[in-house]
């Protein structure tokens, strides 16, 4: 049960944390918008869309796949989450 609240609690908060990394690019970044980090990991702009704003979850994969686009480890990712 544990694992299951911390897993929901990661996907929520790894939403909010990708929303601040991709919102501090510049408009220059191949990254910037949400459709090219969309087409980056291979899901629509709604659905990055969605997870940013919370209304969805994000998958383990799909956080490892938005980790790699950024350049970062998907442990950045939820340890930042963390304190958000």
């Amino acid at each position: 049960m544990q694992s299951t609240t911390d897993e929901r609690l990661y996907s929520l908060t790894a939403g909010h944390r990708l929303r601040q990394w991709r919102t501090g690019l510049t408009v220059a970044h191949p990254l910037a918008r949400v459709s090219d980090v969309a087409r980056e990991v291979g899901v629509t702009p709604s659905y990055i869309s969605q997870i940013e704003n919370t209304r969805c979850r994000c998958s383990r994969d799909l956080r490892a796949r938005i980790a790699e686009a950024l350049g970062v480890k998907v442990a950045e990712i939820v340890r930042e989450s963390a304190s958000v």
